[in-house]
This record gives C-alpha cells, structure tokens and sequence, in this order.
C-alpha cells in the first residue's frame, strides 16, 4: 500500500478513537464538522446527487401529469351528503356504490374510514341478523 494512504488510515483511526470517546453524537458530529475543513481531499468533487437522482421530467410534462386519486376519506364525505346511507347498506354494497361512481377503493381501505365515520357519530353500525355482516346507516 501506498505510504500517504496509510498514514491516512492511521489519522482516520486515531480521529476515530478521540471522536468515540465521546457519548453525545451531537458532539461527535460538531468535531467531525470543525475538522472537516482541515482536511484536503485530492478526489474528484462529488456531484449533486439530487440531480442525478432526480426523474428526467420537465416542469411543464410534471405539471400536466395527473395527481392522485381521492382518498377514501373525501369521496365517503361526499356520499355522506347524498341519500345513499338513509337506508341499510353493508361494505360491499359500498364498495361498489364507490366504484360505480369512477373510484378504485378495496373493502379494507373503505371499512376503517366507515368505522370512523361511526365513532364520529355519523354513521351507526350493527350486524346484520341475515349474514353476519356489518350494516351502516346514517345516524
């Protein structure tokens, strides 16, 4: 091995020993910061790793892509403003009342937001005598 390198190696340990001596990281951190400076790197500058990462869109292809769909959330409110929970309905009757109306919802994303809604008081919830089933309806 190169003899710069191993002396490099051995300062890198010796910090290493005096830095862990310390208990606090936020020491450690403030010395390695105030060393820093001190120490010439002769290796080629690293680059900004954001633009590298960064996906290749312009700023007019990004603002015309298509947001997110509704959360369950909002599109439940919506339909707490019409009749749909005047009468009885359980999560798959929901479900599909959803999907009719354009969405893409699973009965386990829908059933934890009816379940809220019915801790809120908004919706009441009690099991069906038929099937066993969860019926809401406005409360």
């Amino acid at each position: 091995m190169d003899k710069s390198i191993e002396r490099l190696i051995k300062q890198i340990q010796d910090l290493s020993e005096i830095v862990n001596r310390f208990n606090s990281e936020a020491v450690q951190i403030r010395i390695v910061e105030f060393l820093l400076p001190f120490v010439e790197l002769k290796s080629k500058p690293i680059k900004n790793t954001a633009e590298q990462l960064a996906p290749i869109v312009s700023k007019e292809e990004y603002s015309k892509q298509s947001f997110k769909r509704p959360g369950v959330k909002r599109v439940l409110d919506q339909v707490m403003l019409t009749d749909f929970f005047d009468t009885e309905k359980n999560i798959a009757e929901i479900v599909k009342h959803l999907n009719d109306a354009g969405n893409d919802f699973k009965a386990p994303e829908v059933s934890g937001i009816l379940l809220a809604l019915t801790k809120d008081g908004r919706l009441k919830r009690y099991n069906s005598q038929v099937n066993n089933r969860f019926l809401y309806i406005r409360a």
